[in-house]
């Protein structure tokens, strides 16, 4: 699990500096480790109607040979990114996670550091993305000026996570039937990481929505009812989880 090109040793000094936050949340991730794979919402994200969507859109905007994975866990990207680039790294601070995700994607250079500080010279990557992680980073504009770093000129971040809530969830959950919604736990609007992206030197060229309503929905349906979902989330800017694409701002030589 070694990465050479494109390292930058000088970078590497602030990689154990954490805080108590990050030190609980990779404890949590690392004694989650060995099941996480095994947990009863994998299907779904991995080759589930989640999952299958997300790849399509990362494959519709995916250019360049150098891919990294922010917080990539046990790599349920990797692959993807494995089989159209050239170079494909992927970063996570739970070393537990790490190991699961170099048994099954060998091909990736995996690097155990901090996403507030990424070991990398200025410029290595075409394509970086960061899937379902955003929310718990505890610095999120540190951690987009860093990507926004490591990216080359025009090079492309895509992030997916949980956004706010759609209207009819809302009033739902008024009722006190959050349950049925099945709420997330977000804390971000997608106006809100518009102003992030657009504050750590990127310019957000589209958002779209992975999926619109709640898992279970999705879950077990018809292959034609998950078509007509399939149509219907097509036409939404942002959902239960929604993908942000953008271009590092051209910065001049």
């Amino acid at each position: 699990m070694s990465y050479t090109v494109g390292w930058d040793g000088s970078a590497a000094c602030a990689m154990g500096v954490h805080t108590a936050e990050k030190r609980e949340i990779v404890s949590s991730y690392d004694n989650e480790a060995p099941r996480y794979d095994a947990s009863s919402n994998r299907p779904f994200y991995d080759r589930g109607y989640g999952g299958r969507r997300e790849r399509a859109l990362l494959a519709s905007v995916f250019r360049g040979t150098h891919a990294l994975d922010l917080a990539c866990g046990t790599g349920r990207l990797l692959g993807f990114l494995v089989e159209r680039s050239t170079l494909t790294v992927g970063n996570d601070l739970s070393a537990h996670m790490l190991q699961v995700a170099h048994r099954k994607h060998m091909a990736a250079h995996l690097v155990r550091c901090d996403v507030d500080f990424l070991p990398f010279r200025d410029s290595t990557f075409d394509m970086a993305c960061c899937s379902r992680a955003f929310k718990f980073f505890p610095n999120p504009q540190v951690t987009l000026a860093e990507a926004q770093r490591c990216l080359k000129n025009e090079g492309k971040l895509t992030i997916s996570l949980e956004t706010g809530d759609p209207l009819w969830i809302r009033l739902i959950a008024t009722l006190g039937l959050a349950w049925l919604a099945g709420i997330p736990d977000t804390k971000y609007h997608w106006q809100v990481v518009h102003g992030m992206l657009s504050r750590a030197g990127f310019k957000t060229i589209a958002t779209r929505c992975v999926y619109y309503f709640p898992r279970y929905v999705y879950e077990g349906a018809p292959r034609f009812i998950l078509s007509l979902l399939g149509r219907f989330d097509d036409r939404m800017k942002s959902g239960r989880v929604t993908m942000f694409v953008a271009r590092k701002a051209l910065v001049p030589a």
